[in-house]
């Protein structure tokens, strides 16, 4: 038995402290750049009514 909606769907960010205090694996196949919570309250705002 699932108690999750069958319309429900996955929809959370990643917010990215700095590469220096946060270092990375050296092996990766992705960098994401670099973002605080400015930039995460403006991606809230960009993309709140785009329907993404």
């Amino acid at each position: 038995m699932s108690f999750i909606h069958e319309l429900a769907c996955d929809c959370h960010v990643h917010v990215i402290g700095s590469h220096q205090r946060y270092p990375m694996l050296e092996r990766r196949f992705y960098t994401p750049a670099e973002a605080n919570l400015n930039a995460l309250r403006q991606h809230m705002v960009d993309y709140r009514w785009a329907g993404l």
